[in-house]
């Protein structure tokens, strides 16, 4: 397997190696994404609630990663759009040749808001869910690593299946 990073470009369905090929765009970082495959832990027909994620990342780079989680086709940061250590995590780069490991907890909750208050928070309910993770801003590569390598390991669901007349309550 090979260790180097790639990333596609849209549109034109180009792709390019990591450090090898074009990694900006007139200065500007060009960011990573990956989006991870659909789960509907109930079937199609089912609901479920879903409470956390643990997300997995090794690399011998610097990265920082934003998660946003997509349930039934529409996307939630959990944050009203600002950026937080809730969703968004950095790992820094680790000593040449060394690489380092991060799991991170994401809390999938939803906040109650009635006249722009916050009442409490609830966990995301829907079919299915899946994730999409970016890179924010530059990938720091060490000036000795020849060979950069970012892997997305895991991502570790605490989901609670619901049947059609179960009701979601606060613990």
């Amino acid at each position: 397997m090979s260790n180097t990073i790639l990333f596609g470009a849209l549109g034109t369905g180009e792709v390019f190696r990591y450090q090898q090929d074009q990694l900006d765009d007139d200065g500007t970082p060009v960011s990573l994404r990956a989006t991870s495959q659909i789960w509907a832990p109930n079937t199609w027909w089912g609901e479920a609630l879903w409470r956390s994620v643990t997300v997995v990342i090794s690399a011998n780079v610097g990265v920082t990663c934003l998660i946003t989680p997509i349930v039934d086709d529409h996307k939630y940061d959990g944050t009203n759009g600002y950026p937080d250590t809730r969703v968004t995590f950095t790992l820094d780069a680790p000593s040449p040749g060394e690489r380092a490991t991060r799991r991170t907890l994401v809390g999938l909750y939803r906040p109650i808001t009635i006249d722009g208050t916050d009442y409490g928070r609830t966990g995301l309910r829907g079919t299915w869910i899946q994730f999409q993770i970016d890179t924010v801003g530059a990938i720091v590569v060490p000036a000795t690593e020849t060979n950069p390598d970012l892997r997305f390991d895991g991502l570790d669901l605490d989901v609670e299946p619901l049947n059609n007349r179960q009701q979601v309550s606060n613990a």
